[in-house]
Order: structure tokens, then sequence, then C-alpha cells
């Protein structure tokens, strides 16, 4: 893809037009930044224009949250490829930072949001839905009466049971929010999240996501061209390489116990039959079942067990409890409605899938986009000799997901700033005994 593009980073700004109700203006010469942002656990792409003008555009258009952008953002050699370019009508929402540069130009921010996001904070649902929740989440994202009304492209994944709910002047987003809550796909896995990235709407399971392959590898080392390549750049090479990677939280070991990710147990009560239930979820005993990034679970079978004089014997009240009721038959032919089954399961796997975050910093392409895995291998922060084992950062390397995104573009370069989180390991690590 090297060829047109003069550097890694290189970007052009298509379009960035701005339609209020006294006309149309391209804005692309009074732009100081650009930032778009997507997160896999938010419905919909968000970000903000850094403007500097002395054209008086807050009284002509007027600027008043009633305006929207046509834009149109691709990486060079990506242009005509509406799959690799971003392209998009967002909806002007905020102004801030507004201030006096000079006498005669002044600065602000205009915060923007997909369409779809302002259909959604505008709208009411009072309906009752019941059948497959993909089949209900799909009608949601495109009916124009009950639901977003978009015209972008949809990817919704199979669910393998049947759900019944009454939305009581829910908006469209936290009705498919409690759809993708209660699903459950055709490999037994609870853990679909419904999100806007490049492509359009996805409703999809974690565990489909990391059925793909890698759309990139990104490497943390110290790369310079070679100096046999004769002064040429070598742009494929520059794209891959890491600029800064931070870790802000490496684990939490506290957060992780709450949050039911290891093991818990749940206490029901159903009001019709006045019963109690008790169930249990071990994460380890799963893992294989499952679609995972990496090869290897990020907890070890020792963590649940007792090396004391009784010998080595699981623990059996080491786990988080959770109390919740039941609905058994609320609904003729349909048993509980809240999914109590699957609840301990659909928190340990959405732990899981953020247990492990780095954020890197990267010369900005525009396919990149959350829900897309990436591969990522960094180095050991020791001296290396020809004694040494592999060389290769096992723990932080590895399969990741892109969970959130900001492109960054400013003055015809564009950076990416990436979360990417991970729910395995490449390695089984000393004492991760799973057996």
């Amino acid at each position: 893809m090297a060829e047109g593009i003069s550097f890694a980073g290189d970007v052009k700004v298509s379009r960035f037009e701005i339609v209020g109700r006294n006309g149309n203006l391209d804005l692309t010469p009074f732009i100081l930044q650009i930032q778009i942002y997507e997160d896999i656990f938010a419905p919909f792409i968000t970000g903000n224009v850094v403007l500097r003008e002395s054209m008086d555009l807050v009284n002509k258009l007027p600027l008043a949250g009633e305006e929207f952008f046509n834009v149109h953002i691709h990486t060079p050699t990506f242009e005509g490829d509406n799959t690799k370019e971003i392209i998009g009508k967002f909806a002007v929402y905020k102004m801030t930072e507004r201030s006096q540069i000079t006498e005669r130009s002044v600065g602000y921010t205009l915060h923007f949001v997909s369409m779809e996001g302002r259909v959604d904070i505008g709208k009411k649902i009072r309906s009752a839905f019941e059948g497959y929740p993909h089949e209900i989440a799909k009608k949601l994202i495109y009916d124009d009466e009950l639901g977003l009304k978009t015209e972008r492209t949809v990817n919704v994944e199979d669910t393998s049971n049947s759900i019944k709910f009454v939305c009581n002047s829910w908006s469209p987003m936290k009705a498919i929010n409690y759809c993708a809550s209660k699903s459950v796909n055709v490999d037994d896995s609870p853990t679909f999240t419904f999100f806007e990235n490049r492509n359009g709407f996805n409703f999809i399971s974690l565990t489909g996501l990391y059925k793909q392959n890698p759309i990139q590898h990104f490497v943390r080392d110290n790369y310079r061209r070679d100096p046999e390549d004769s002064g040429t750049r070598n742009i494929e090479q520059e794209y891959r390489r890491v600029s800064s990677i931070e870790q802000p939280v490496s684990f939490d070991f506290f957060e992780r116990i709450k949050s039911g990710m290891f093991q818990a147990e749940l206490t029901t009560y159903d009001f019709l039959t006045r019963e109690f239930k008790k169930s249990r979820y071990n994460s380890l005993e799963e893992f294989s079942e499952l679609e995972h990034l990496n090869q290897y679970p990020m907890m070890s079978l020792n963590l649940f067990r007792d090396p004391g004089p009784d010998g080595d014997r699981l623990i059996a009240d080491d786990v988080m409890v959770f109390h919740r009721n039941e609905h058994d038959s609320l609904h003729n032919n349909l048993s509980d409605v809240q999914m109590n089954d699957y609840y301990l399961k659909r928190r340990s796997l959405l732990a899981q899938a953020e247990a492990f975050k780095v954020t890197i910093e990267v010369p900005g392409r525009t396919d990149y986009t959350v829900g897309k895995v990436v591969e990522l291998t960094t180095y050991r922060n020791e001296q290396i000799d020809e004694r040494s084992e592999s060389p290769v950062d096992k723990m932080m390397s590895g399969k990741y997901l892109i969970g959130a995104i900001n492109h960054v573009v400013t003055s015809g370069d564009h950076r990416c700033y990436i979360e990417l989180i991970k729910e395995s390991l490449m390695e089984n690590f000393v004492g991760m005994d799973q057996s």
C-alpha cells in the first residue's frame, strides 16, 4: 500500500463540510486538529474538530447545535475503498473552549456524534418485543419508527436463544444493549456488545471477534532504515512501528476478584415458586470450550487451590457472591427472562476481555478501527546475550483486540492512539498449571 504515500501517517482530508441553516461551508482551511473516537463498549462514533477562523461562523451559519458535518478522510492509497476510509455524516452537539486569538480571529472546538446518536437521544420506545435477540436488534437499528433508522452497514451475529421484554420509554440504544446483555451465540458465548466502527454498526459477541485474522502486526523495537536500502523508505515497516506504549494498570487482582472474573456464586430467588437457587461459575473450567485470542488463560488453577495441611484442595469459599431475582415462566413458553444461567459467565468473560490493556501510539491509517484483531510484539527489558531465551516479552506480546481508538489528524499528519485489550496469553507461564 506504500505506493502514493509520502510517509507513514500521510492523510488526506477530502471533505470536512459543515451544513447549517444558512448553507454549507468547507471547513478544511480553518482546521487545526480533528479527533475521531471509537470504542467497542460505546454505541456511537464521536469526535471533535478544533477550528481557528475569522469569518464569524458562529453568527453566519449560525452555530447552535443544529448543524452536521459531511466527512471524508482517508489514507492516500485507500481512496475509493469505502471499507478503509472514514466517511460519514455527524451531528454537531456542543461547542467548547471558545477564545479570542487575535482581534479578528477566534478559536473553538466543535464536538460531534454519529447522526444515529442524535436520533437515539430524541426517541423513546413504548413497545413489546419477542424473538431472537439478533432479529430484534436488527429491527431497532434499521427501523424508521422504532429504531435508529441508519443507512449504514449493519453486522449482526446470530443468536441461539429467545427473549421477550417491554420497552418503557427506552431509547433504541438502551433496548439494543438490553438485547446484547441477554444474547447467547451458537457457541454458547454470552459476550454480545453493540458498537459502531468505521464499517458500520455491529451486534456481535467478543468470541466472534476473536476468530478474525490480524489486520496488522505492530512491533515495539528500535527499528531503523536499512543502510542498504539506498535511502528509500520502507513505509510498510514504518506503519508497523510503535512510537510509544503505556500500560496505566498492568493488573488489579482485587478488582478481578470483585468482578467475578475468576469464579463466582449466584443466588437467585423465584417469586413464582418461592425457591432459592445457587449456581457457580469457574472461568478455568470452560476456558478450552470458547474462542480466545491467545492459547493460555491469564489465571492459574493454583489460584483456587489451598496448599495447607489439608493438601492440594480446591478452595470453595474464595468466590464473589451475587444475588438476583428470577422470573421463571413470567412470559408464556419462555423460561427465565433474566438469563441468570448466563449471568456469571457473561460477567467473567467481559471482565477477562478487559483484564489486560495497553495503549500504543502508531502512524495513523484509516483502515484501523475497533473490533479488529492485531498482533503486537515487544521485547524484554533486560540485557540479551547468546545464553538468553527468546528476547520477546511474551507477557506483553500476542494477539489483541482493538478496544478503542483515537484518530488524530493535524496538518496532514495522522496518528492513532489505540487501546488494545486481550483476555489470554501466548505462553503458559510457570505456575499456570491447567491440569
